[in-house]
């Protein structure tokens, strides 16, 4: 009779057939992935699906073009003001990111469909309150499904080397979502009327609430905090130096997306453009960014978010001062005008993927450097930097206007030019900073810091770089001892002492307070 095959020889075979426990987790991680930017695409052509057909909608009960606008720009100042709060209710634990991202989406299809049911009313008064509402009602829904997903997202990939290749991937669908809205929008109405591209851009995004419950796990990091640790307010991150300088760059790249939305037809249109030509001058701004940005994410983890984004600003100022172009160099360039328009506008979307795509990263980077290492921390920046993004993104067209009819488009776009040049300095001070060695000078003799014991424990060189080296690129922080600060009281010592001993170490805090109880009383 034959033996039983032994059991230690079974287990390498049964192993080696199948996918390891990474190898799924990476599978499930990918699909997840997958699934969230369809949804945010889906979700963020609602945002333009009015574009091609609500102004006729509301010619038709003599409402003017200056309401219109304020029915348009109040998505983006409603997003501006929920996304921080929403932010901060995930990271204070009162909703999760799955729970929001699911409200979310309901909102927006509620939104949807209610738009698509005001054709059928027909007083002025009664349609416009209607669309103010509806519109706001989508603005909240949106913003709770970008806070989310960008949670999300960084939940996902903020343990690999692919953070920044994720979020490039996730602004590619965000600005697909916005060219598919007005051209799937205008065609849907031609067919179906208004209301039919609603219902469907709803529908699509009703779609997405099963799917999402399903592959989304349950998540309560809001609920994590150490009790001894105080959560971070979203005043102690704005009111910080470097933060600001950072949360900056969302602000000013919505900006340049929507500065020419009111300034750049007419102007066009005075040189002979026809209106095809312009919507492709638009077209090719937002190609280009779906194009590039997961290209530009992916270099940002190779080479440090803050070259990256200087180099962005650099690049959009470029655009701008060519777009104008600058008053000096009219001469020279005015020949050359329509060649100059294309290229202005690549670098536009070249630029501003470069700027945008590494901004969230970076300012992770930032707060686990500074020392805000709250659980939650990344939620509170999502909506942050939501509502950064639409801040800049309401503001613009209506400074933009004004600047125009009082200078002229020239000195506008000159402006917006400068403007960048400006934040691309403020950068660049930032990353000269992060890469400065912290001094040799030796500390007094009884200050705390000259005691050995106060020093950090020896590092093994193994282990993989700090936030440090992402934020700022190879070479930010090589030296392992810290520098004291100079006094309690000042601001360098706050910012840059905090700093300095954070990304002097490689492992986090709660280790280093484990290894330290683990040895014991000296």
């Amino acid at each position: 009779m034959t033996s039983p095959r032994p059991r230690e020889h079974e287990q390498p075979l049964l192993a080696g057939n199948g996918p390891t426990a990474e190898e799924l987790k990476s599978k499930s991680r990918t699909v997840s992935f997958g699934i969230l930017c369809l949804c945010v695409l889906v979700v963020n052509s609602t945002f333009s699906v009015l574009s091609p057909i609500f102004p006729q909608e509301a010619l038709k009960r003599d409402i003017g073009t200056g309401v219109v606008g304020l029915i348009f720009s109040s998505y983006s100042w409603v997003n501006f003001a929920a996304a921080p709060m929403l932010g901060t209710a995930v990271q204070r634990g009162y909703l999760t990111r799955r729970t929001l991202l699911i409200i979310g989406l309901l909102v927006v299809t509620t939104g949807c469909l209610g738009f698509g049911l005001s054709a059928k009313i027909e007083h002025r008064l009664y349609f416009m309150l209607a669309c103010f509402f509806l519109r706001i009602f989508q603005g909240l829904g949106c913003a709770a499904v970008d806070t989310a997903s960008l949670g999300v997202v960084i939940s996902l990939y903020r343990e690999t080397d692919f953070l920044g290749t994720a979020m490039g991937l996730l602004e590619s669908a965000l600005s697909l979502g916005w060219v598919i809205g007005p051209v799937t929008g205008g065609f849907a109405a031609d067919i179906g009327g208004f209301g039919l591209p609603f219902f469907l851009s709803g529908g699509a995004a009703l779609v997405f609430c099963p799917i999402l419950l399903w592959l989304l796990p349950t998540d309560e990091q809001g609920k994590e905090n150490d009790d001894d640790q105080p959560e971070t307010s979203l005043i102690a991150l704005v009111t910080n130096p470097i933060l600001a300088v950072l949360l900056a760059c969302p602000v000013l790249m919505a900006a340049g997306f929507t500065f020419l939305d009111p300034v750049l037809g007419p102007h066009l249109s005075a040189d002979g453009y026809s209106a095809g030509m312009v919507g492709a001058a638009f077209g090719v701004v937002s190609a280009v960014y779906a194009g590039l940005s997961p290209f530009t994410g992916w270099l940002s983890d190779r080479l440090g978010r803050l070259p990256i984004m200087i180099a962005g600003l650099l690049v959009v100022a470029a655009s701008y001062l060519v777009l104008g172009p600058f008053p000096p160099l009219v001469p020279p360039l005015s020949a050359t005008s329509a060649p100059l328009l294309w290229t202005s506008m690549v670098l536009l979307g070249l630029g501003s993927g470069c700027v945008l795509v590494p901004a969230l990263p970076a300012l992770l980077d930032a707060t686990s450097t500074l020392g805000f290492n709250d659980s939650g921390m990344e939620d509170l920046l999502s909506g942050t930097v939501s509502g950064a993004f639409y801040l800049g993104g309401g503001a613009a067209p209506a400074i933009a206007g004004t600047i125009n009819a009082v200078f002229g488009f020239g000195w506008a776009c000159t402006g917006m030019g400068f403007l960048m040049l400006l934040q691309a300095v403020a950068l660049l001070i930032l990353l000269l900073f992060l890469r400065t060695p912290p001094s040799r000078a030796r500390p007094a003799a009884k200050s705390p810091f000259h005691d050995s014991s106060q020093l950090p424990e020896h590092v093994d060189e193994e282990q993989p770089h700090d936030n440090g080296t992402y934020l700022a690129g190879e070479g930010a922080w090589d030296h392992r001892v810290p520098d004291p600060p100079e006094s309690p009281r000042s601001p360098t010592a706050r910012l840059a002492g905090p700093m300095l001993r954070r990304t002097s170490l490689s492992q986090p805090s709660f280790k280093r307070k484990r290894a330290a109880a683990s040895q014991g009383p000296p």
